[in-house]
């Protein structure tokens, strides 16, 4: 049997006034458990914006961010956080990135069976989608011209719960516990030569590791980024 959804006691929630996103050009870490004393009033932390309203079953828990509620990208609008359309259609987390290429890892778990997490890059982009049985890492990379927003919702089938409510027990949810935003950086460009033909591990800011990186994440070898999942 999948494991459920227990919302314990003290939930806080986002709500629904949303904030103008600045793009995101250097490396973002959103911890969102550290988030839990932050005040989320104003609904943008670390150019996060969040809809994540109790009234379709999105929230917060101590744990990660609560997406209890699908999302039909045809009826967001122009998808400008803070739009009525966005405030009244979108359960999720939109960012913005600026323009070249980088990389969005999303650490996620699925509880129920009937969710999928979905990330689309611009609202014309194709969504890629990730579900596992546990707790995983999708890493999803972006090339864009311009200042482009970022959609991180659920999509979901069957019989999903509907009507304006409060997550509770036996619901079918998304669980976002943490995003990393890398965009590509000079640091890249700076490692020596004799450093970009060896075999040896480097971090993005081109600190040479000991060893092949055990922890998750962005790395260089041999002059290119190599995703370590």
């Amino acid at each position: 049997m999948a494991e459920r959804l227990l919302i314990p006691q003290g939930v806080t929630f986002a709500g629904d006034l949303g904030d103008k996103i600045e793009p995101i050009t250097k490396q973002t870490d959103v911890d969102i458990a550290a988030l839990k004393d932050d005040d989320l009033t104003d609904n943008t932390i670390s150019n996060i914006y969040y809809n994540l309203p109790e009234s379709r079953g999105c929230g917060y828990i101590a744990a990660g961010l609560v997406i209890a509620g699908t999302t039909d990208m045809t009826q967001v609008g122009s998808g400008e956080p803070g739009s009525d359309a966005v405030r009244d259609n979108f359960n999720g987390i939109i960012l913005k990135v600026g323009p070249g290429k980088g990389t969005i890892a999303i650490d996620a778990s699925v509880f129920g069976t009937k969710l999928q997490l979905a990330v689309r890059i611009g609202l014309g982009g194709t969504p890629t989608y990730a579900s596992e049985n546990a707790r995983w890492q999708t890493y999803v990379s972006y090339n864009v011209p311009e200042e482009t927003y970022i959609y991180i919702y659920a999509v979901g089938s069957g019989n999903l719960v509907r009507g304006r409510r409060a997550p509770e027990v036996g619901d079918d949810a998304l669980f976002i516990y943490g995003i990393t935003i890398t965009p590509d950086t000079d640091a890249v460009a700076t490692l020596t030569p004799d450093a970009a033909d060896d075999d040896a591990w480097y971090t993005l800011g081109g600190q040479r590791l000991e060893a092949e990186p055990a922890t998750p994440g962005l790395y260089i070898r041999r002059g290119k980024k190599v995703i370590i999942k």
